[in-house]
């Protein structure tokens, strides 16, 4: 049996086919988000380069959606933007409205750092070697990160205020 061979019609065939080629060859990456972000821009998306509210919208836990549509659902979290030995970092507070009463409940959760690797951000805001979360999206508008904690991964969505 014969095979027949492909001909490219001269130089522009040969320059079309090469590109081509390299479009498939690079168009094939693995997704992460957020993508070619520096980790310090992640902490400005966070902070908006002081401070920023960010209010949850929903949580899901082991793969059961809930949403926050009531006071004791309701949760803040804020970052505010800090630099520690040169290196920027955030302060995460979490926030919750006392639905009884006026006021609110506040808890420190901790410095975090935006995960690096020659300065581009990783996927994670990292507070201690066993403690982090993972970044799934980020705008400067949406939130969306999750974690492990006792076993149960739960993943969280929030817009800033």
């Amino acid at each position: 049996m014969k095979y027949a061979a492909i001909r490219l019609p001269g130089r522009y065939g040969k320059m079309l086919f090469l590109f081509t080629l390299m479009t498939f060859t690079f168009s094939c990456k693995e997704e992460t988000f957020p993508e070619n972000l520096y980790a310090y821009q992640v902490t400005r998306l966070l902070t908006d380069g002081s401070q920023k509210t960010w209010i949850m919208d929903s949580w899901t836990s082991n793969g059961s959606a809930q949403t926050a549509n009531s006071c004791t659902d309701s949760l803040f979290l804020i970052f505010t933007d800090s630099l520690v030995s040169n290196q920027p970092a955030t302060y995460i507070r979490q926030v919750k409205p006392l639905c009884q009463v006026s006021g609110h409940d506040t808890v420190a959760i901790g410095l975090a750092y935006a995960a690096s690797y020659a300065m581009f951000f990783q996927d994670s805001l990292v507070f201690s070697a066993d403690k982090y979360w993972i970044i799934d999206e980020i705008t400067s508008q949406y939130l969306q990160f999750h974690h492990l904690d006792s076993g149960t991964e739960t993943s969280f969505y929030f817009h800033s205020f």
